[in-house]
């Protein structure tokens, strides 16, 4: 499946609060979307966080159609979640309660759901992460 940047950007539905690829050599590139009673976060692994550029401060954006996520710094000019300063990790339980909805995420018999189906385009002014959540293929099966 070819990724035009543009056209996922036009897809792209902002992550609000109020709503609801291989790693080429580069190690291991990937989140975890964590949701329980200790807190509900998003956790980059150090090698996708560089890839972003260790922003302070990120964006994410959901295409529900095509299963993707898409996290960057300068996405659109709404909400920004901070980077905790001691790791890549960005605390928030309506952004998790939101991904976990948008993305039909089972946590019933876990508390951490990963992906690894990542890939990054630098073709713009930053970084942005292309995740594949849901594989849209499958679940059309």
């Amino acid at each position: 499946m070819e990724l035009n940047l543009e056209n996922l950007r036009m897809e792209a539905m902002e992550v609000e609060v109020s709503k609801v690829q291989s790693s080429k050599g580069r190690g291991l590139l990937g989140i975890s979307i964590v949701k329980n009673r200790n807190g509900n976060r998003v956790y980059f692994t150090e090698n996708l966080y560089t890839e972003l550029n260790s922003p302070g401060k990120v964006q994410f954006m959901v295409i529900p159609k095509r299963g993707l996520l898409l996290i960057g710094e300068n996405l659109s000019n709404k909400i920004s979640y901070n980077v905790s300063e001691k790791r890549p990790v960005v605390y928030s339980e309506p952004l998790v309660r939101s991904l976990a909805e948008t993305f039909n995420l089972d946590y019933s018999n876990r508390t951490s759901i990963s992906f690894s189906c990542v890939k990054v385009d630098t073709t713009g002014e930053s970084p942005i992460a292309i995740i594949q959540i849901v594989d849209m293929e499958r679940e059309n099966d």
